[in-house]
């Protein structure tokens, strides 16, 4: 954190000086549903995934970002009445992206949206169908068929679901 940003860095794993990747906004929303994680790395690391916004007051959404070229794109405008997207998490192929749209501070649901081999927008976002509420913290299966999924009231802890992509099974 510097100042009213967050800022993401980039160290070598054998040291070296540090490189600043992105700039987000530090005042975002707060409250179970934003929880972490707020960072996404496509398969091959030329591309980050973040929550930001393009000045304040307006909701939070998805960017993505060149690490190559510190391009910075939106990929996410939430829609009215909902007030965030958060939680993205890139498959295993880099051609999805799933996230939480947070519809209402008690109401966050699981989206899936393709992408393209550069990270630009292939369709519209569609939403997954969870039977439970409160959905965080989405991971793709290493084969990228499904998504699991926290989903539940968080007050008793939730449960882990195991969600198609593709709708033909039922979450379970």
């Amino acid at each position: 954190e510097r100042g009213d940003k967050d800022e993401v860095l980039l160290i070598s794993a054998i040291g070296g000086p540090e490189r600043r990747l992105v700039q987000t906004a530090h005042d975002l929303p707060w409250g179970p549903s934003l929880n972490p994680p707020y960072l996404s790395w496509s398969p091959d690391s030329k591309y980050l995934v973040t929550v930001d916004r393009a000045s304040p007051g307006e909701l939070p959404g998805l960017f993505v970002l060149s690490v190559a070229t510190g391009e910075k794109r939106r990929l996410t405008t939430p829609p009215a009445p909902a007030l965030a997207d958060t939680n993205p998490a890139v498959s295993p192929d880099g051609r999805a992206l799933a996230f939480v749209r947070v519809i209402s501070t008690s109401n966050p649901q699981l989206y899936v949206l393709p992408l393209s081999e550069d990270y630009r927008l292939t369709g519209a976002a569609r939403r997954l169908d969870v039977p439970q509420p409160w959905v965080v913290n989405p991971v793709w299966t290493a084969d990228g068929r499904e998504i699991v999924c926290s989903a539940g009231p968080p007050w008793i802890g939730g449960m882990l679901w195991r969600v198609s992509v593709s709708d033909s099974e039922k979450p379970v």
